[in-house]
């Protein structure tokens, strides 16, 4: 069995047949911030515009715990804060599978700029 990333590849298939928005590969420092776990940091593997898969050690997030993903981006010679709240969906060995409920301009900004720049961690 091929594993990319620390995800059984042959079950990243089978979800992401279920996907609705292309995924994109990344390896980007964030922080979870949920009312019982508090701050978790995290590393989003994968990002696309209706969730993102975050690679964690913490394991005290269960399916439909909701949690705001906080990342800093790097801009020229600023930083700037996003802030979105998701849901968790999946559970898996390595980290957590987060669909958003926030703002749809916010989460296509979001996506957009991973995509496109790097971010600060």
């Amino acid at each position: 069995m091929k594993t990319i990333m620390g995800h059984d590849a042959d079950v990243e298939k089978s979800y992401s047949e279920q996907r609705e928005s292309k995924r994109s590969l990344t390896s980007q420092a964030v922080v979870l911030q949920c009312g019982r776990s508090g701050l978790v940091r995290g590393v989003v593997c994968n990002i696309s515009d209706t969730g993102a898969f975050v690679q964690t050690s913490q394991t005290g997030f269960s399916v439909g715990d909701n949690l705001s993903l906080c990342v800093v981006l790097k801009q020229h010679l600023s930083r700037r804060l996003f802030q979105v709240q998701a849901s968790v969906v999946r559970m898996a060995e390595n980290g957590i599978a987060l669909e958003y409920i926030d703002s749809h301009f916010t989460i296509k900004e979001l996506t957009s700029a991973v995509r496109n720049m790097t971010l600060y961690s």
